[in-house]
């Protein structure tokens, strides 16, 4: 090309000698017009430099190219590239040189000398079409690419989105791109960012089919993810196509009545593991309010993955869409139930899917086509604290899943500040990265501080289940060493029997914790919580939250709230001793009391509060 091969100078000659070409050609016995037509496009300082082996057999550079140099591939000059030129353009060199080529033919036509950095297929594919030139792909990458948006390379999915998308339609999606390009935008940054290329996955169920043959024709396909499209007429979910086929498989006609449920569109979908009255089931239910109040109720959905619509449900709003994969599959087992995951959401492809303890969505997150099935939504997983076995190695999601499928999820939702130090310390997150993991507080309802007097019962207050996690024995401890005060344990089954722990007669054991109604909180002086390990548990907020004095293991959440000055923390959650002496304290100097208890409410008031949990969400909908 004339702006990068450029003409070498000769000094004039005092008198008429023959030129270095013609002596070349004589001596070489090469064909005297080769020489004279390369040497333009020749740049011999620049051979002489790289090839120091042609220095040292003080032969001419050009002479030596001629005979060696090119058919080993060596570079003329810096902007050229033989090996690059004889491959691009093999079909027209018809026994000629690379650079005799170009000198021909090639500089006239336009030809590229070297990569540049561009794959020219696919730049033609992507940007203008399979008919132009290289020259044309420089030309216009040079005049539109003043907002550096345009990549001269890039994957085979771009290519199969080009003629699918919709300009105008990416536009009114995503009016926050301004006036940029709105395919150089895709290309750039909306496909890594989960944005879609237009609207007609999210015109309701009557283009359901038309969705689900753009899916297979563009190749983007999960493995079986046609949804029987030959054998079922999606469009109306309930009538069979014109394959003959009268019987669809069990999975097939379970998905197929699911979407059918649905029925309209999805702008965010909350998938759980089960529907209880756990912290994390308050944590989606949360999310849903939130979501809702975003996008309107009738566009988000929650899905059961491992149990059924359980009392959890009572924390959704009026009208909540809640569907469970028992309901259309019963007895489905794990890997039929991310399966059902993937497909579900390939269909309906919400803009935004939360995963709350949901084995079958980490499931399809470690899925060998897990890339597939980010095409249809971005995704944000929730983590609340590690879990152990009885030998005390680590378990749960956070502790096997997480790294594992960092890249999958775009952000997770971590409901206290320790834990997520405790995962960046345990998988050395490197700070480019630790913006992924994104503080959200539960929100709680804060109440008024009963004012508490010295006649206020000497009865304390412990919820939990009788497990291992939650120390029961040491509750049992406690009593013996404080036989003045009355402890009501409202407990749950676990692995632990209540006939094990021979406790006291200064100890009840009353019935389960019900979130539904909630504890009697103002019935008792102090509230007793022990564990091993934790995030910031549902009872903990909500006895925060009465005001009642709270003397408690500070392990892995509980920290964020329970503090010296919000109440009595136990650092060592195995030592009865200071559990005494917390709630001794407690008990008897009332005024104290009823401060720690004012200042936690300020903390909840500044870090709990729904405002906060909403704006979180909101930020992390809008992207920010």
């Amino acid at each position: 090309m004339l702006g990068i091969l450029k003409r070498r100078s000769k000094a004039p000659a005092s008198q008429p000698a023959p030129a270095p070409s013609e002596l070349l050609a004589e001596k070489a016995n090469i064909p005297q017009d080769k020489p004279a037509l390369l040497e333009r496009f020749f740049d011999r300082y620049y051979y002489l430099r790289q090839n120091v082996d042609v220095v040292n057999a003080k032969i001419d550079p050009l002479k030596h190219y001629l005979m060696f140099g090119e058919r080993e591939g060596r570079r003329p000059s810096p902007d050229f590239d033989p090996a690059f030129y004889a491959k691009r353009y093999a079909d027209t060199l018809k026994g000629l040189g690379p650079l005799e080529h170009f000198a021909l033919h090639g500089q006239k036509a336009g030809n590229v000398t070297s990569d540049e950095g561009f794959d020219y297929d696919w730049y033609k594919r992507v940007y203008l079409s399979p008919a132009a030139t290289d020259a044309d792909c420089r030309k216009h990458y040079q005049a539109e690419n003043q907002h550096g948006l345009l990549q001269k390379n890039g994957n085979e999915t771009l290519i199969a989105l080009r003629e699918h998308f919709i300009p105008n339609e990416y536009l009114e999606l995503y009016p926050d791109i301004g006036d940029l390009d709105p395919w150089a935008h895709f290309v750039s940054a909306g496909h890594r960012e989960g944005r879609h290329v237009s609207r007609w996955y999210r015109k309701g169920f009557g283009d359901i089919k038309r969705q689900a043959l753009e899916i297979r024709e563009q190749g983007w396909a999960l493995r079986g993810i046609d949804i029987a499209l030959d054998r079922g007429d999606l469009s109306a979910l309930d009538k069979l196509a014109s394959s003959g086929c009268q019987v669809l498989p069990a999975f097939e006609e379970a998905l197929m009545q699911s979407l059918k449920d649905v029925a309209s569109e999805i702008s965010s979908l909350v998938v759980v593991g089960a529907l209880g009255i756990g912290g994390a089931e308050r944590y989606a239910a949360n999310i849903f309010r939130s979501l809702a109040a975003i996008h309107g109720i009738e566009n988000i959905a929650i899905l059961v993955t491992e149990g059924g619509i359980g009392q959890g449900a009572q924390w959704l709003p009026a009208g909540a869409k809640v569907f469970a994969i028992s309901d259309y599959l019963a007895g489905a087992d794990r890997p039929t139930r991310a399966r059902f995951v993937r497909r579900f959401i390939s269909v309906i492809q919400p803009r935004t899917t939360y995963c709350v303890n949901s084995r079958a969505l980490w499931d399809a997150a470690l899925h060998p086509k897990n890339a597939a099935l980010q095409n249809y939504s971005r995704f944000f997983a929730s983590l609340f604290c590690y879990d152990y076995d009885s030998k005390g190695n680590r378990v749960g999601y956070a502790a096997t899943e997480f790294w594992q499928c960092f890249d999958f999820f775009d952000t997770y939702l971590v409901d206290n500040e320790p834990f997520v130090q405790e995962l960046i310390r345990q998988f050395s997150i490197p700070a480019s990265h630790r913006a992924k993991l994104r503080v959200v507080h539960s929100p709680v309802a804060v109440g008024t501080t009963l004012k508490r007097t010295v006649d206020r019962p000497m009865r304390v207050l412990w919820c939990g289940r009788l497990a291992r996690q939650k120390l029961p024995f040491v509750v049992s401890q406690i009593a013996g060493l404080c036989p003045d005060t009355h402890i009501d344990m409202y407990a749950a089954a676990g692995d632990t029997a209540a006939s094990a722990l021979n406790l006291p007669p200064n100890v009840s054991i009353m019935p389960p914790y019900d979130p539904e109604k909630g504890a009697p909180f103002d019935d008792y002086g102090a509230f007793l919580y022990t564990s091993l390990w934790d995030g910031i548990p549902t009872v903990m907020l909500d006895a925060a939250s009465s005001g009642i004095p709270i003397i408690g293991s500070v392990v892995g959440g509980i920290g964020d709230v329970l503090t010296d000055e919000t109440g009595w923390p136990v650092s060592d959650p195995n030592d009865p001793q200071k559990y005494a002496n917390g709630l001794r304290d407690a008990l008897s100097n009332p005024a104290e009391a009823e401060r720690r208890a004012q200042e936690m409410l300020r903390r909840l008031e500044d870090h709990h509060s729904w405002n906060a949990f909403d704006a979180n969400v909101r930020q992390i909908e809008h992207g920010a």
